[in-house]
């Protein structure tokens, strides 16, 4: 799927995950992600956003399994993710390139 991932998760999941109610047509099932290579990535383009005003729904979070990550909402309410994930690899145009073994978690 050139780069792409495609993960799915449980509706209640999701919800929990974007601190959400998943009961309605309030609640959008989906998120998009935006994956690269370090938290000073993710940390610059949560600066930016939050200069330009943007609805940031969750601050950067660090998982269990490390990296980190923050969600916004873009103008029709769409839920993305801003990630650096230590078990998966992102080149240079941003196209993921693979993603390693995480069965020890």
């Amino acid at each position: 799927m050139n780069g792409i991932l495609l993960g799915l998760y449980g509706r209640n999941d999701l919800a929990k995950f974007h601190h959400a109610n998943p009961e309605g047509s309030g609640f959008r099932p989906f998120n998009m992600a935006l994956m690269v290579n370090s938290r000073a990535e993710v940390e610059n383009i949560y600066d930016e956003l939050c200069r330009k005003s943007v609805k940031i729904v969750h601050e950067i979070v660090e998982p269990p399994f490390g990296g980190c990550y923050f969600l916004f909402a873009d103008i029709e309410g769409n839920i993305w993710e801003i990630s650096h994930n230590p078990f998966i690899r992102v080149d240079g145009s941003g196209n993921v390139l693979g993603h390693q073994p995480i069965d020890h978690l």
